[in-house]
């Protein structure tokens, strides 16, 4: 079973991240992390790490971008697929995320719809047709 590992702090957002995945991918987990030290403690304690990481930028205490950093500086999940998800497309966030080692940027969808398009699209290219390591 593919896993994701969600971290975003708006409730609202997260349901419709959940839902919409659930929905239209109902073999894929998804873990909920609700800020950035919660999600370490999850991917730190986990044996069997996520196959992908949607990651807010905009968390209380740690960032996305520290998460990012951690994940990128720790070997056990260097090879994780990890997108960063914001409200806002600043070039600044961008450039950052790309620095520190995203696979990917992505500004949150404004709509059901383009939330629904922006879930298969990540299905689509991370897990049928990009070959991650296993």
């Amino acid at each position: 079973m593919r896993r994701i590992l969600l971290v975003e702090d708006n409730a609202a957002d997260s349901n419709l991240w959940v839902e919409s995945i659930r929905e239209s991918y109902p073999d894929i987990e998804v873990v909920v992390a609700r800020n950035g030290s919660d999600a370490w403690e999850i991917l730190d304690g986990d044996e069997s790490p996520p196959d992908l990481a949607l990651l807010d930028i905009n968390l209380p205490g740690m960032s996305g971008f520290e998460i990012l950093r951690k994940i990128r500086e720790d070997t056990r999940f260097r090879s994780l697929v990890a997108i960063m998800l914001t409200s806002t497309s600043r070039k600044e966030d961008v450039l950052l995320s790309y620095r520190l080692g995203a696979n990917a940027f992505i500004s949150k969808p404004k709509s059901l719809a383009d939330l629904k398009d922006a879930v298969r699209a990540i299905d689509n290219f991370w897990f049928r047709t990009a070959i991650l390591p296993s």
